[in-house]
C-alpha cells in the first residue's frame, strides 16, 4: 500500500502584485476603451468570452452569475459534476454518480477563453471552502485533440482529465475545514508552456460524494518575479503546531534514528526561532531541520503546483549548471547557460567565492535521508534519475537546492577545473530560469555528445524490460519502479506480475546463464513486488519483511490531510473484518500474516538458477531497497554501483497522512507505515546495500552513449569474476 499526498486565519488573499480586477461590469467599458485605441480583442463582455487588456488580472465572482463557466463533460457512464448557486458560491458537488474508478468520484467546471497566450499568464487563482470528502484541484489546459495518452484507457481521474484536457497541471490539496482558502496554481508547468490558451478547467477529486464551494477565480499576467508572502509570528506558531502535532501523533518512527530528546531539542530550536515575520520559504527552511533530524527518506516537505515554493522555483534565475556528484566532488553534465567555455566534465571548484565543500555543508542538513545515507542526498541532487529517469526539462536538484538554501544571485562566478589540462578556469555566468535552462541545452552546442548519449540510455531504461546479449549468454532486466496502478501498468504496457512470469518463463526456455537487474533510479512503489521478483531468483521458501507498524489511521488533523473517512471495521484494508491489522499492545497497529510480505513465502514457477548482478545507486530507494536488502540477505546476487539510497533493514511507507499546513501551504509527507526487513540487523539499519564493486558512471562515457556500469558488470561477467 504505497502513495504519496490552505488557510490563513485571517484568510489573506495572497496577492502577486498590485492587482487591476476586470469585472463584467467594467469589462465592457474596457472593451469599449480598446476599441477606440484600435487594441481590442475578439469576445463580448461577459463571462463566457473575456477581452483584456495588457498585463490586467481578469476575475470570475460567483456572488453573481457566470454563465460561461461549465461543467466538464463526464466519462462514459458517468455523471457530470452538479452547479448550484449559493448567495457567494458556485457549488460543485460530486454524488455517487460522478465515480471514475473504485477508489474515486472526480467532476469538474471549465469556461473557454478567446485569443490568449499561455506564455502571457501566471497562474490561476482558486478561491474556494470545503468541509466535506473533496480532497483536491487540478488544473487542465485547452480541449483534448487526437489520440488519448497510455493509461487513459482506464477508468480514473487521470483518464477523465486527459480524455478533456491537452494538459493536465498537478494535484493542489484542498484544506476542508469549511474556511475560504486561496489557491494559486502557477502555468510554469509541461512540454508546452507557450501557444493558444484557449480553455482553462478545474477538476475536483474525492473518495466519496461531497462539495466545494468555488468563490472567485481569477487568472494573472506573467510577471519576470514571485512576489513572496509574509507570515506573521501568531501564523508561524500555529502551523507549527500542527507540524509537530502531526509528526508526534502519527509518525510511526519518529524516535528510530534520533532520540526523543533529541527531537525535542529540534522541535524546541525551531520554534525558538518563530519571533519575526517570515516568508514561506524561510520558515520552510527552519521546519526543513527537524524533518532531516529524523532520517526517514520518506518524511518531508513535497511540493505540488499550488505551493508558493513551486512558484519561486520556477521563476528564479537558478544556476546554470547540471551537475553529477561523486561523494563530495561534483562534475559538469550539461551546460543550461550560453557561455560555451564550460564543458561536460568540468569539475565545479566554488561558486560565488564559497568552496564546494562549503556549499554542501549549509544544504546536506536540510535534505531527508533515510539513516545515515549520503548516496541519495546527492543523487537528489543530480542531474539525472540514473541516466535513465531524466527529471522535468530544465530542473535539476543542486540548482533548486542553491535557489532554497543558499540564495538568489543573478550571476554566478564560478571556478571550476579542466579535467584535460587541469588547470582552474572562473567563468561570470548569469542564472536562468529553468524554462531557459531547458532551451539553452539544447542551444548550447557543447552539450551535443552528452546530449545525444543520455537519449541512447534513457531508450533502454525508461521502460520494463528484458533484453539479452545472446554473445555473452546474459540478460538485462530493466525495472525503473514498482508502481501499480491502470497508468503504471498501461505506460509499461502490462502489469509487473504478468511482465515477471513471461520474462523468466523466457530466461528458462532460452536456458540463460547470468541475469543483469538494473534497479538503479527506482524509487520504489508497491511493497509486494520486491518479495514477487525474488521468489524468481531463488528454489526455496524466504522470508522477506517483518510486520509492518502504525500508530493511527485516523488523524485527529484529518481535515488537513487528503485521507477518506476509514471505517474502523468495514475498510478494506485498515478495518478489522479483513483482518490485515492486529491491535498492538503498546498502542497502534501490527500487520498480520494475512498481508503478502508477512511471513512465509514459496518461489515461483520458473525462478532463475544462475548467478545474478543487480546494479544499484543512490536512487534504488523504499521498495527497491527493500529487494535489494533481501537478496543480499540470502546472498543471491553480486551488487555493483553505489549504496542504495534506502535503508537494508527499516523503513517507511505506506499512505501520506501527513498534513497541509494551514497559514504556509506547506505540504508535510508522513507515511502511515513503518516496518523492517526480515534481513535487519544492527549493523544495515542505518546504511543501505553496500555494492561488492563501487562504480559510478563517467561524463566522458556518458558522451559516447556508454553506460560505465553496466559495461564494468559485462567486463567482470566476461571475465569470470565474481561467480
Amino acid at each position: 500500500m504505497k502513495s504519496l499526498s490552505v488557510r490563513s486565519p485571517l484568510c489573506l488573499p495572497i496577492m502577486l502584485f498590485s492587482l487591476l480586477v476586470i469585472t463584467p461590469a467594467l469589462l465592457a467599458q474596457e472593451v469599449g476603451q480598446a476599441a477606440k485605441m484600435g487594441q481590442s480583442r475578439e469576445g463580448t463582455p461577459d463571462s463566457s468570452s473575456q477581452a483584456r487588456t495588457a498585463a490586467a488580472t481578469i476575475e470570475w465572482r460567483f456572488s453573481e452569475p457566470q454563465p460561461g463557466w461549465k461543467p466538464a463533460l463526464p466519462l462514459p457512464g458517468s455523471k457530470m459534476a452538479e452547479l448550484e448557486r449559493t448567495t457567494d458560491a458556485l457549488r460543485v458537488t460530486l454524488s455517487e454518480g460522478s465515480r471514475v474508478s473504485d477508489r474515486f468520484l472526480a467532476g469538474g467546471i471549465y469556461i473557454d477563453l478567446p485569443d490568449w497566450r499561455r506564455e502571457e499568464w501566471a497562474e490561476v487563482v482558486v478561491r474556494a471552502r470545503s468541509s466535506s470528502s473533496v480532497t483536491s484541484i487540478s488544473i487542465g489546459l485547452n480541449p483534448r485533440e487526437g489520440d488519448l495518452p497510455a493509461g487513459a484507457a482506464q477508468p480514473s481521474p487521470f483518464a477523465l482529465f486527459v480524455a478533456t484536457y491537452q494538459a493536465r497541471g498537478g494535484v493542489t490539496p484542498v484544506v476542508r475545514d469549511g474556511l475560504v482558502h486561496t489557491y494559486r496554481i502557477h502555468l510554469d508547468w509541461g512540454s508546452e508552456r507557450s501557444g493558444p490558451w484557449r480553455r482553462v478547467g478545474l477538476q475536483f477529486q474525492a473518495p466519496e460524494p461531497g462539495s466545494i464551494d468555488i468563490l472567485s477565480v481569477r487568472v494573472e499576467p506573467a510577471q519576470d518575479r514571485v512576489t513572496e508572502t509574509s507570515l506573521e509570528p501568531p501564523q508561524l506558531k500555529s502551523d507549527f503546531a500542527l507540524f509537530r502535532k502531526a509528526l508526534e501523533e502519527a509518525h510511526p518512527a519518529l524516535y528510530r534514528h534520533t532520540t526523543k530528546r533529541e527531537m525535542d531539542a529540534e522541535f524546541a530550536r525551531a520554534e525558538a526561532k518563530l519571533t519575526r515575520p517570515m516568508t514561506i520559504l524561510q520558515f520552510r527552511n527552519v521546519l526543513e531541520r527537524v524533518l532531516a533530524a529524523i532520517k526517514d527518506g520518506h518524511t518531508g516537505f513535497t511540493t505540488y503546483q499550488g505551493d508558493e515554493i513551486s512558484a519561486v522555483l520556477a521563476l528564479a534565475k537558478q544556476f546554470p549548471l547540471a551537475l553529477q556528484f561523486g561523494r563530495a566532488r561534483a562534475f559538469v553534465v550539461l551546460n543550461q547557460g550560453l557561455d560555451e567555455r564550460v564543458k561536460p566534465g568540468m569539475e565545479v571548484l566554488a561558486i560565488n567565492g564559497d568552496s564546494l565543500a562549503k556549499i554542501l555543508q549549509r544544504i546536506l542538513p536540510n535534505l531527508s535521508q533515510d539513516g545515515d545515507i549520503r548516496t541519495g542526498q546527492m543523487y537528489s541532487l543530480g542531474f539525472a534519475r540514473g541516466f535513465h529517469r531524466l527529471g522535468s526539462p530544465g530542473r535539476t536538484g543542486f540548482s533548486e537546492a542553491y535557489r532554497l538554501y543558499i540564495g538568489n544571485p543573478p550571476r554566478f562566478r564560478t571556478t571550476l577545473r579542466d579535467p584535460q589540462t587541469q588547470k582552474t578556469v572562473v567563468v561570470d555566468l548569469a542564472g536562468v530560469t529553468p524554462a531557459e535552462a531547458a532551451a539553452n541545452a539544447e542551444k548550447n552546442p557543447v552539450n551535443r555528445d552528452v546530449l545525444a548519449g543520455i537519449r541512447t540510455l534513457q531508450a533502454l531504461g525508461e521502460q520494463r524490460s528484458i533484453r539479452y546479449l545472446d554473445a555473452e549468454d546474459t540478460a538485462i532486466l530493466r525495472t525503473p519502479h514498482f508502481s501499480r496502478s491502470p497508468r503504471a501498468d498501461a505506460e509499461m504496457g502490462g502489469s509487473f506480475p504478468d511482465f515477471l512470469k513471461k520474462a523468466f518463463a523466457e530466461l528458462k526456455s532460452r536456458g540463460t546463464k547470468t541475469l543483469i537487474i538494473d534497479m538503479r533510479g527506482n524509487t520504489g512503489g508497491f511493497d509486494v513486488y520486491p518479495g514477487l521478483l525474488f521468489s524468481y531468483l531463488t528454489s526455496k521458501e524466504f522470508r522477506s519483511d517483518e510486520p509492518s507498524y502504525i500508530k493511527t489511521f485516523q488523524p485527529s488533523f484529518h481535515q488537513y490531510t487528503d485521507l477518506p473517512k476509514i471505517d474502523p471495521l468495514t475498510h478494506p484494508y485498515f478495518g478489522s473484518a479483513a483482518g490485515i491489522w492486529k491491535a498492538n499492545p503498546n498502542g497502534g497497529y501490527l500487520m498480520t500474516d494475512k498481508y503478502p510480505t508477512v511471513g512465509v513465502r514459496k518461489p515461483s514457477e520458473n525462478h532463475f538458477e544462475g548467478t545474478v548482478y543487480v546494479l544499484i545507486d543512490g536512487g534504488s530507494f523504499s521498495a527497491a531497497s527493500a529487494f535489494c536488502a533481501t537478496t543480499d540477505f540470502y546472498k543471491r546476487a553480486i551488487f555493483i554501483g553505489e549504496e542504495t539510497g534506502g535503508t537494508a533493514g527499516c523503513g517507511a511507507g505506506g499512505l501520506d497522512i501527513g498534513p497541509t499546513l494551514p497559514n504556509s501551504h506547506l505540504h508535510v509527507q508522513i507515511s502511515i507505515e513503518a516496518g523492517c526487513s526480515y534481513a535487519t540487523d544492527k549493523r544495515s539499519s542505518r546504511r543501505g546495500t553496500l555494492p561488492k564493486y563501487t562504480v559510478r558512471q563517467t561524463i566522458e562515457d556518458l558522451a559516447k552513449g556508454r553506460d560505465t556500469v553496466l559495461e564494468f558488470t559485462r567486463e567482470l561477467i566476461r571475465g569470470g569474476k565474481g561467480r
